[in-house]
């Protein structure tokens, strides 16, 4: 449970951040990177960031300038987890994990975290770390504790994880131009192999996962390559037109015919 008002993470108005198509920013911090020293924390650097987190992304940006250069950014299939590591009056702690690859061990950053200063409606101060926590692990799908994790998030991140193109199909019950998309959908599928994935999630049990993805209008898919939105449909287009989108990632497989 949120232990501040909302209204103190809203996007930071601000922040410039370059985006990736269909990327929306959901909540922002102000943070500054820390280490363990002894039993307190102290600053790697003076540099305050705007943290930023998206329905796709981490960002860390620092806060006094309009450049890229210095953003770092973590994709949300990269975190294994946020957690609290201490609270104090004024300024409270917290971690996130970023999973172990073939390019690197698993390392931990801890931040330092606090609203920005024109967002704070209340004057309780603490616990921001706990907001950061509860915000970071609901995006993962996650809750605080380990049995509660949505099924539904942790299918569609192993869906995420295929190489090729994933479709992730946004539906609701009754809705006829929605099962008019996905028979041409399931029709296309064996054209292309192994290389597209079709993901289905009923958005009316699935409201949380829509909005984080900005989902408005039904049907929409999401055409989804190596964890980003490259494109999507919206409404139940034509087969020509829903080939054409798809060919512009992938192409159709050649079947070998025995003669």
């Amino acid at each position: 449970m949120l232990k501040n008002c909302i209204a103190d993470y809203a996007p930071a108005q601000a922040q410039i951040v370059s985006l990736n198509q269909n990327e929306v920013v959901h909540h922002s911090f102000l943070v500054t990177v820390v280490k363990k020293q002894g039993l307190g924390y102290r600053p790697e650097s003076k540099v305050e960031l705007g943290c930023h987190l998206t329905n796709q992304r981490l960002i860390l940006k620092p806060v006094n300038t309009a450049s890229d250069i210095d953003v770092q950014s973590f994709l949300l299939s990269e975190i294994e987890g946020f957690k609290v590591v201490r609270s104090l009056a004024l300024t409270s702690y917290a971690q996130f994990s970023i999973k172990p690859s073939q390019h690197q061990p698993s390392k931990d950053l801890l931040l330092a975290v606090r609203a920005f200063p024109h967002q704070q409606s209340g004057v309780n101060a603490t616990n921001r770390s706990e907001d950061f926590v509860h915000l970071g692990n609901g995006l993962l799908g996650l809750g605080h504790g380990p049995t509660s994790a949505n099924p539904k998030v942790q299918a569609l991140q192993a869906a995420l994880a295929h190489e090729g193109l994933v479709l992730v199909n946004f539906w609701l019950p009754g809705c006829r131009p929605c099962m008019e998309l996905e028979k041409v959908l399931e029709s296309l599928l064996g054209q292309y192999g192994d290389q597209i994935k079709l993901f289905s999630l009923n958005a009316e049990n699935n409201q949380e996962i829509a909005m984080q993805y900005g989902v408005e209008c039904f049907p929409t898919v999401l055409l989804v390559k190596s964890g980003v939105v490259v494109n999507q449909i919206v409404g139940a287009i034509p087969k020509s037109i829903v080939t054409k989108l798809l060919e512009r990632h992938v192409q159709p497989v050649v079947l070998k015919v025995n003669a």
